[in-house]
């Protein structure tokens, strides 16, 4: 099945990594990932990412959304880091090489919806909870992205 994932900026994208299996949100219709964590408009689905492609970049790797310049790792080992915040969309390395459309098509298998939003998710998680979660999401996507 394709999803589609579009840069909304600002930390407010998900990270996708190719080999992920885990919670994502989508919006409602489950055609493309929702930006607007904490919603109750969202749909909570676990699935896997198995490919993620785009128009002009081909496929790519993973997409990291932590801190304000996001990280395209591409499949030819090049990681592309961009702005997201002040310039938005502007590629700051490498120097040269624009992108227009930030839209990705994202391959999945396995999906499985929870019953739940982000909004019901994050307020039924402590903050202990939330910190093992993303500690353990950053040890996966580094394995995944064979940054280790």
């Amino acid at each position: 099945m394709k999803v589609i994932w579009t840069a909304e900026w600002y930390e407010l994208d998900q990270t996708i990594i190719v080999g992920d299996e885990d919670y994502f949100y989508l919006h409602k219709r489950k055609n493309s990932f929702s930006n607007d964590f904490g919603s109750t408009h969202d749909r909570e689905v676990h699935m896997k990412i198995t490919e993620i492609s785009h128009k002009d970049l081909g496929n790519i790797k993973g997409i990291d959304t932590e801190g304000l310049a996001y990280k395209i790792y591409l499949m030819d080992g090049r990681v592309l880091e961009v702005d997201a915040e002040e310039s938005i969309g502007e590629i700051f390395y490498p120097e040269g090489l624009e992108v227009k459309n930030w839209t990705f098509t994202v391959e999945v298998e396995g999906m499985k919806e929870t019953g739940e939003s982000s909004f019901s998710r994050l307020k039924s998680m402590s903050k202990k909870d939330i910190k093992r979660m993303n500690e353990e999401r950053t040890k996966r996507y580094k394995r995944l992205l064979a940054l280790e």
